[in-house]
């Protein structure tokens, strides 16, 4: 999904919090993630981990945890829009 877009982009931070609310609302529906979604988040999250260490990444997950569905979108489409903006020569 787009944590794993943003987790190899150059802010890794969005990419936690994130996944992170998107696994909280998962939580909350009571829908289950696929066993491929499953692997992937374990990949994004081992990926973070390397780069933000583990203080960093659990508090990040926290706040990811803690964001409401509005505050989530709202750093998705920050996210979007940093990672398709086409550097501008001139």
């Amino acid at each position: 999904g787009l944590a794993a877009v943003a987790a190899t982009s150059a802010r890794p931070e969005p990419a936690a919090r994130l996944l992170a609310a998107a696994i909280a609302l998962r939580e909350q529906l009571g829908v289950s993630a696929t066993p491929d979604e499953g692997a992937r988040n374990d990949r994004v999250l081992a990926s973070l981990r390397g780069r933000l260490g583990e203080p960093a990444l659990a508090a990040l997950l926290t706040s990811g945890r803690a964001m409401s569905v509005n505050d989530a979108v709202a750093e998705a489409w920050s996210v979007v829009q940093d990672v398709t903006s086409v550097p501008r020569s001139g």
